[in-house]
């Protein structure tokens, strides 16, 4: 019975706390069409020829907690593990335990490591960690990077200073010494076939000359045969 009204519903055993039964869509599609009024909790449905009416219980809405009431409402059970471990709940005033991952902070633009160190975040503390060699000449370079492009702009173009004016000077930089190493290894490139000619043409009279020699000692043989 719901509401008055009888149904005949499957059920399935679970282990739930609360209602003693939920209805889910199962039953939901048994119905047919739905009329469903959420500001007043109520559905409408056909049922046995007559139109069925399921209202809501208006007490179930939530209502808000302040932060009084919600404080107030720890059980008396539980006073003297909040008071013995008061500790815990205190805000950081030294940095955690170190832990298997060090989330690092990635600096704004133009902003460079100090002293050589990097910092890294672990919540809710920081920690420095040194850089390597490798890191730090990496910095050293990026430092540099910027520098010449802020110089570039105050000097000669005068423009504002953006984010994407930054990437582009520094992406045409990376594009010109990638053009410069380019240059420098088709250099190479046409040098080392430039020696393998040279070597193979130093070459060619020692070939000939032992190949010549290959064809004598065979007519050599050749004719000690034919005398025997």
């Amino acid at each position: 019975m719901l509401q008055g009204h009888a149904f005949t519903i499957d059920l399935h055993i679970l282990s739930i706390e609360g209602p003693e039964v939920v209805l889910g869509i199962q039953w939901l599609q048994t119905l047919g069409k739905v009329t469903h009024d959420y500001s007043n909790h109520t559905m409408e449905f056909l049922w046995q020829g007559a139109i069925i009416q399921l209202r809501g219980d208006s007490k179930l809405d939530p209502e808000p907690s302040s932060a009084d009431s919600l404080f107030s409402d720890t059980p008396e059970s539980l006073h003297p593990l909040l008071t013995q471990y008061s500790h815990l709940f205190q805000p950081p005033t030294s940095l955690p335990h170190h832990r298997p991952t060090d989330h690092r902070i990635h600096l704004l633009p133009n902003t460079c490591p100090i002293n050589g160190y990097d910092v890294a975040i672990r919540a809710p503390g920081l920690v420095v960690l040194p850089l390597d060699d490798e890191q730090m000449e990496l910095s050293k370079t990026l430092l540099q990077l910027c520098e010449f492009v802020v110089d570039k702009i105050n000097d000669q173009t005068k423009e504002k200073i953006t984010k994407q004016t930054l990437m582009d000077l520094a992406l045409s930089e990376q594009l010109k010494k990638k053009k410069e190493m380019e240059k420098n290894l088709q250099k190479l490139t046409k040098t080392m076939d430039y020696l393998e000619r040279v070597k193979r043409e130093e070459a060619a009279p020692f070939i000939e000359a032992a190949f010549q020699k290959r064809l004598e000692d065979e007519k050599d043989h050749h004719e000690r045969e034919q005398q025997v």
